[in-house]
């Protein structure tokens, strides 16, 4: 049985939004698609605290 690819998704931000994530990723050893989901992930699990986070 052959897997549906996903598409890739994109998320908009303004120029200087970028450029601070993408230094601060630097400063923290990591890609900016890494980061950006590490800081996704740490939101989450902040704001659904008692509830079930599905994927």
């Amino acid at each position: 049985m052959e897997q549906k690819k996903k598409p890739p998704y994109q998320i908009r931000m303004s120029d200087e939004l970028y450029k601070a994530a993408q230094k601060k990723a630097k400063l923290l050893g990591l890609s900016f698609s890494a980061y950006v989901r590490m800081v996704v992930a740490t939101d989450l699990s902040k704001s659904a605290e008692g509830f079930a986070v599905k994927e």
